[in-house]
């Protein structure tokens, strides 16, 4: 859409108050959902790794006020909580990263 090479999108809402003074119409806007993003080394312990996701998914501040009091000042798109992806998530990520690569004429990027 910045680019003029697409007419409609999806954007996070923390990305959008960026482009705030620029002329884009809102169609729809969802309720806040985990959407945070964590990446280890191959070379870390499991254990630490799986201690770090248990730790992080059992929070619940959009539903637990206990666990709201922990969240409040972290990032926009951590202070919501935390997923594990289900099982078709990165294959349907790939997908839409290998359809924006075409929209937007990167076919390298594939």
């Amino acid at each position: 859409m910045l680019l003029g090479k697409l007419d409609a999108g999806g954007v996070k809402g923390s990305i959008l108050e960026g482009f705030s003074g620029q002329r884009y119409h809102i169609i729809k806007r969802y309720d806040r959902v985990p959407m945070f993003v964590l990446c280890t080394h191959t070379g870390v312990d499991k254990r630490v790794v799986n201690a770090v996701v248990d730790a992080l998914t059992k929070l619940r501040p959009l539903v637990n006020p206990k666990d709201r009091k922990i969240t409040p000042n972290w990032g926009e798109e951590a202070r919501y909580g935390f997923k594990t992806p289900d099982k078709t998530f990165l294959k349907e990520l790939n997908r839409l990263e290998l359809w924006t690569a075409e929209i937007l004429g990167q076919e390298d990027a594939k």
